[in-house]
């Protein structure tokens, strides 16, 4: 491993489990989603680059990869009941959080609300 993924892996061996693992807990929310009674689900990676493993969703997923959509979330429209929030990063400052960070650690220290430091999960959930 090199240095900058352990420094922002410290306690995982190695990226590609961090990968597997997202992509397990996307797959079994998107299952529990579709036993429920869903009919479409969409797992949208919205990193930079492709993080989890297509072949490993269930089959009946929709898949979204990246940024720059036009809507926050690609393919969302009045018609969905709601939104799963799965394998966000902890805010900045977190003990023990993986990659802690709000959006860009190099371009956002921290983000407030109202007067109240808020992460991605919460920025995401107002909208």
């Amino acid at each position: 491993m090199g240095a900058v993924t352990d420094r922002l892996f410290p306690a995982l061996t190695s990226l590609e489990f961090a990968q597997l693992q997202a992509t397990r807990e996307a797959d079994a929310a998107a299952r529990g989603l579709f036993d429920a009674g869903a009919d479409q689900v969409i797992v949208w990676d919205n990193h930079g680059s492709q993080n989890l493993s297509c072949d490993l969703l269930d089959s009946r997923c929709e898949i979204a990869f990246g940024v720059g959509f036009e809507h926050r979330w690609p393919g969302v429209d009045d018609s969905f009941d709601g939104i799963l929030f799965v394998g966000y990063h902890a805010m900045d400052n977190t003990i023990d959080g993986v990659m802690c960070h709000s959006f860009s650690s190099a371009t956002y220290q921290y983000i407030k609300v109202n007067g109240v430091e808020v992460g991605e999960m919460a920025i995401d959930a107002s909208v």
